[in-house]
């Protein structure tokens, strides 16, 4: 969720910097894209999850089969973004994901631009 925070909160020499440390642990930048994908529909999931089981964190993490240190931290983590900062996130996530697939950009050069987007 490092990255996430980084990309969402517009740090992006922090961000450059998740990202740079991922990829000297030999991440793909492709598999990169796709834990940041996953990571924020998780937590669109655990707001929206949230909200409708009145912040009861126990019954979203055996809702969605998480650990409710997870729920937890994304819950922290969601008071520190701006309303519709998330999904703002995703679309540009998913965006990236289909110029890479569809071989329109390189998997690292996507992945760099999207940071460096989400972050000015």
């Amino acid at each position: 969720f490092e990255l996430i925070d980084a990309i969402i909160g517009r740090r992006g020499r922090q961000a450059l910097s998740v990202y740079m440390e991922m990829l000297a642990q030999q991440t793909a930048p492709a598999q990169i894209l796709a834990l940041t994908i996953r990571q924020l529909n998780q937590l669109l999931q655990v707001r929206d999850l949230l909200e409708q089981n009145n912040n009861n964190e126990s019954t979203v993490a055996e809702s969605l089969h998480i650990h409710p240190y997870i729920v937890k931290k994304i819950r922290r983590s969601l008071h520190e973004y701006a309303r519709g900062a998330p999904e703002e996130a995703l679309k540009e996530c998913l965006k990236t994901d289909t110029a890479y697939k569809s071989g329109k950009m390189d998997a690292g050069i996507a992945m760099e631009m999207l940071i460096v987007r989400m972050t000015n």
